[in-house]
């Protein structure tokens, strides 16, 4: 008979051992935003400082991405190796053994966000275009965008998850259970969310009839047959990286690197700490990303989104074009500036979706005029409505992707265009409390 961790395995999962902090810790300034949030905005940082207050926090742990570019980065990777050798040391971090994380989550927009932490095995993940394997990216993968991440994970001993994974569940077979029983659980964290970012319980998964379970549902996932009729493929996936994608190549990347040393098949480089949710989730929601472009003008975008087959429909303000976006069809988008805003329709079909179509088109201007045009990513429709009335700026206004059209695009596409997505809004994103050893 195969033991708990041989039928983790087989899905590509391992039990992890799971360090949280000690017991008289401030949950509320131990928890912080993932360090990918808030990029354009060093203000939100500087308000978190100010609520850490040298308190104990993963502050202290992870380096926040609005400051990859400050000249003190080295300084700071630094000293994150220092901190979590220190938490260690002073006991502020305790292993509590091995487990799961039911993780239940409201935000200001949620009432009930479900998930699931586990490790994901790395052996079974391939972020590039043509993988098979049983984890694949949803976005594409821009390798210059690793490099920092793989010198902070290179010299760190902990890591801590921000990464959200998707599971197609829509019977509700693997998570879910686990909620309905949540009260035979023992919860190992509770907490309001600092800034806006609602509140968050976990609760220990570490029995083998429960673990065993997981692994059954996972494993029934992933039948072949399934994949088949649901995808029309029978090598699809069973994890789709719905958040995160450069966080987890870049720990691909160092697994490959100890791999290539030398490391043994079970070195704890070799999984990475990420929460599954099910696509399904009623709290789940996909949000659009919008872009703001400069360095082009509104005419010129207007006529390269008609050659690349966007159909024009109207006029409008910009005002009037965000209130049909969000109440018309996925198909349809518009490109906006201070007055002015043109409606397009796009295909219908998630190959042409109307962020697919920008993205697509952007980044082919992109490389016929490099260096010229500069394009941001934003949340929220008031702020690409803001940044577009900017003199030197248009804006492309996306509707959201359907999220049941996710995992069948991937599986037989691959990935996505980047940022054509987001779980949920910026304050909705994961916030670190968990933490794995990885040396």
């Amino acid at each position: 008979m195969q033991t708990i961790e041989q039928r983790w395995a087989a899905v590509g999962l391992q039990v992890p051992h799971i360090w949280l902090p000690a017991p008289e810790t401030d949950l509320n300034r131990w928890a912080v935003i993932a360090c990918d949030q808030h990029t354009s905005n060093p203000e939100y940082w500087h308000r978190v400082e100010q609520l850490v207050a040298g308190a104990p926090s993963t502050l202290s742990l992870i380096f926040p991405e609005v400051y990859l570019g400050s000249p003190d980065r080295a300084d700071r990777v630094t000293r994150i190796a220092e901190e979590m050798r220190r938490y260690e040391r002073e006991d502020v971090l305790r292993n509590r053994g091995p487990m799961a994380v039911l993780v239940q989550r409201s935000t200001p927009h949620v009432p009930l966000r479900t998930g699931l932490v586990v490790a994901l095995d790395l052996e079974r993940y391939d972020f590039r275009p043509d993988s098979t394997s049983l984890i694949r990216a949803t976005e594409g993968t821009i390798l210059d965008r690793l490099p920092p991440r793989v010198e902070v994970r290179r010299q760190v001993s902990f890591e801590l998850p921000h990464v959200l994974v998707l599971i197609d569940d829509p019977n509700g077979t693997v998570i879910e259970p686990l909620a309905a029983n949540r009260d035979g659980l023992e919860m190992v964290y509770e907490t309001e969310l600092m800034l806006g970012g609602g509140a968050v319980r976990g609760y220990a998964v570490n029995d083998e009839a429960r673990l065993g379970r997981i692994a059954d549902a996972l494993a029934a996932l992933a039948e072949p047959s399934r994949l088949k009729a649901r995808y029309g493929r029978d090598d699809a996936m069973l994890f789709a990286v719905g958040d995160g994608n450069h966080s987890l190549a870049t720990a691909k990347q160092v697994w490959d690197e100890r791999k290539a040393a030398g490391a043994a098949n079970d070195d704890p480089a070799r999984y990475a700490l990420v929460e599954l949710i099910n696509m399904h989730d009623p709290g789940l929601h996909v949000e659009p990303i919008h872009r703001v472009v400069s360095g082009i003008s509104f005419d010129e975008l207007a006529a390269a989104v008609t050659r690349a087959g966007g159909i024009g429909t109207e006029r409008a303000t910009p005002t009037d074009a965000a209130v049909a976006i969000a109440s018309g069809t996925t198909a349809r988008f518009a490109l906006i500036s201070d007055s002015t805003a043109l409606l397009f329709d796009a295909s219908d079909s998630p190959e042409q979706a109307p962020a697919v179509l920008v993205q697509n088109l952007l980044e082919e201007l992109e490389r016929e005029r490099p260096g010229t045009i500069e394009v941001d990513y934003i949340h929220g429709t008031e702020a690409i409505l803001s940044l577009s009335a900017q003199p030197g700026r248009c804006g492309f206004l996306v509707p959201a992707i359907r999220a049941e059209t996710l995992f069948g695009f991937v599986a037989n596409h691959g990935p996505l265009p980047r940022k054509v997505f987001s779980l949920g809004e910026a304050e909705e994103k994961r916030y670190y409390l968990e933490s794995r050893k990885i040396v």
